[in-house]
């Protein structure tokens, strides 16, 4: 592994060492090819997530606290030609009902709380169509929706809860890809066939397109709290309003056998609203807390490059490059007539993401042949054929914040609408663990400044049947997270981890494959510390992600 302190050097290095192309992409290489008229394509997944936590409060009154979180989803797409070159898909994703608890100990061991999670459903459902208008041209769009209900209960000696919680969340995008003609298009051999012939000298491809989308994240109706000899209900309500996504990108083949590529993407003002509001029943008197967050001027700038400097050896490079500025305005009230105006926080980011993969192929399958449907699926090794491949990622964030106003790091409001179950989404590595539910504060915040290393390999085992190993190491990283609820700051430090990944595939027949994948991550640990709290939370987690998925064409 290595690392390209003097870019310039090095892209006047690739040019004077790349050999003269040989073939070309098309555009059924990149985008994969519309289905023959009067067939189908069924592609279907099965993902199991099972997690292990187990963490500590810190401090009396509370001691421990563990979970046992298991989800099942599957998803489901049937595409189908209606006519030359149109086709259509139906794509339909769904959890299967789930439960469990999280439960709270004492610092002597016994049992104080216990928190009851049931997972009654969560669905996204969409449909698509593209059209090749020719052999340089595809139009492309879908519209989509994704609604979900979780019911929250929570046990102690003098509280009990009870609150379904309903999130909806729909989307839609349209666009167009274009692709100039390269002139030859054999397909080439070895990296050719495992990934796809690169782009040749002038030849470009270009992509367009805008979506849109929006979400309301609230409760069917009041819950209530027993506790202190008085009775409370809490409502809560989350809006993204909707917003815009337009983008661009070129690529373009340079020299022999490189591409290399960028573009532009631009989101409208994003506003995410947040309202939060308690009411003492006997007495009649209710508080509550706004808040908007906003962010404009965001502009994100694409850059990748592949260098194919033989077809054994292949390295990519990519980074986006994305700059905004944010804002909160908030306040609390309350029914005695007092209104509290906070100081406007703002900030600008900064961030990147560069990332490294290389790729080393050993053996040969001159000989092979791609077959339409190895396109459509995954293409394979051929026997005795061993892909080894390292890489590195990174996030590299600046934060520059109103100082007079305080602290605030971006917010992520793409995450609530994520999963089933709010912010408590084990799997990702990054989440709030302390309440388990999160729905009563505002939209998570993105990780930052963090880098993983990574490596491993495919093997072909016979014709149509290969294996996959990988392992990695994720650094440590810190968050600074505000929220609305209570208004206060929270820390986080997540330490660093290994991951393993195991994969399998294999080709049923001419038209049908099948493939496993798994990431294991034997744990990782978290510690929050709360404003005003004299505890430190800690978190210590585990857990396996597993997949199993069909394509058949019929």
């Amino acid at each position: 592994m290595f690392s390209v302190k003097y870019p310039a050097a090095f892209l006047l290095m690739a040019f004077l060492i790349i050999p003269d192309n040989v073939f070309a992409a098309v555009l059924n290489d990149l985008y994969r090819p519309i289905l023959p008229q009067k067939m189908f394509l069924y592609s279907g997944k099965t993902r199991l997530l099972s997690t292990d936590e187990d963490g500590i409060h810190g401090l009396d009154p509370f001691g421990k606290f563990d979970s046992r979180p298991l989800t099942v989803d599957t998803t489901n797409r049937l595409s189908a030609s209606i006519m030359d070159n149109w086709e259509i898909s139906f794509s339909s994703s769904e959890y299967l009902p789930a439960h469990y608890s999280r439960k709270t100990y004492s610092t002597n061991s016994s049992l104080n709380i216990t928190q009851e999670y049931d997972l009654d459903s969560f669905r996204d459902y969409s449909i698509g169509s593209r059209v090749r208008v020719n052999n340089c041209l595809e139009l492309f769009g879908s519209v989509g929706a994704r609604w979900g209900k979780t019911n929250w209960d929570l046990y102690s000696s003098t509280t009990t809860r009870f609150a379904h919680i309903l999130s909806r969340y729909s989307y839609a995008d349209l666009g167009a890809r274009y692709l100039s003609d390269g002139g030859n298009n054999d397909p080439g051999k070895n990296l050719s066939l495992v990934f796809r012939p690169l782009l040749c000298p002038g030849q470009v491809n270009v992509e367009t397109g805008i979506s849109a989308d929006r979400g309301t994240i609230d409760r069917e109706y009041y819950y209530y709290t027993n506790g202190g000899g008085s009775t409370f209900y809490y409502e809560f309500d989350h809006r993204l309003k909707p917003s815009f996504n337009t983008y661009a990108r070129i690529r373009t083949g340079v020299g022999g056998d490189m591409e290399m590529g960028s573009g532009i993407k631009f989101r409208t003002p994003l506003i995410y609203r947040y309202t939060y509001k308690l009411k003492t029943v006997s007495t009649g008197l209710m508080s509550s807390v706004s808040g908007e967050y906003s962010q404009f001027n965001d502009f994100t700038v694409p850059l990748d490059m592949v260098y194919r400097n033989s077809e054994r050896f292949e390295t990519r490079i990519s980074a986006d490059t994305r700059v905004t500025v944010q804002r909160l305005k908030y306040r609390s009230g309350a029914t005695t007539g007092v209104i509290t105006g906070y100081p406007q926080k703002d900030l600008t980011a900064l961030s990147s993401n560069p990332r490294a993969d290389f790729f080393y192929l050993l053996g040969d399958c001159t000989a092979a042949k791609r077959e339409k449907f190895d396109l459509i699926a995954r293409p394979g090794l051929a026997k005795g054929q061993l892909l080894l491949n390292a890489g590195s990622e990174m996030d590299l964030a600046a934060i520059m914040r109103d100082t007079d106003h305080d602290t605030l790091n971006l917010i992520d409001p793409y995450s609530v609408f994520s999963g089933p179950l709010d912010y408590f989404s084990p799997g990702n590595e990054q989440y709030a663990f302390f309440l388990g539910n999160t729905s009563n504060y505002a939209a998570n915040v993105l990780p930052q400044n963090y880098w993983k290393y990574y490596f491993g390999g495919r093997y072909g085992l016979s014709k149509g049947e290969e294996i996959r190993v990988n392992m990695g190491f994720s650094s440590p990283s810190s968050l600074e997270h505000y929220t609305l609820n209570d208004l206060k700051k929270r820390w986080y430090r997540f330490c660093p981890g290994y991951f393993y990944e195991f994969g399998y595939d294999m080709r049923l027949s001419d038209r049908a494959s099948f493939s496993v994948r798994s990431r294991y991550v034997p744990e990782y640990a978290t510690f929050l510390i709360i404003e005003g709290d004299q505890r430190q939370y800690s978190s210590l987690t585990e857990y396996l992600d597993v997949a199993l998925s069909l394509d058949i064409q019929f």
